[in-house]
């Protein structure tokens, strides 16, 4: 089973977006402070892939904001990864 980072990583190589581009496209009403906590959990999100980390929430909706995907397709991706690893 693939990490949903995987996923995300081969989605932004084909968009060609950058993690910057991402979360652009995540929330562009962001503040600077909510821009960078973004930014910064999905980089922590991408770097540790560990069972015990979760995809909350937000997450899935920042995901679903950016790719236009419902965010429980992101969520039971996710949920499946967890259950494997």
């Amino acid at each position: 089973m693939t990490h949903l980072a995987e996923l995300i990583e081969e989605e932004l190589a084909e968009r060609k977006w950058s993690m910057t581009d991402l979360v652009a496209h995540m929330g562009p009403h962001f503040t600077e402070h909510e821009w960078n906590v973004c930014q910064l959990s999905w980089e922590m999100f991408f770097a540790v892939r560990d069972k015990n980390v979760i995809l909350g929430v937000v997450m899935a909706e920042q995901l679903d904001h950016a790719f236009d995907v419902s965010p429980k397709f992101f969520t039971e991706f996710h949920e499946s990864w967890r259950r494997q690893a």
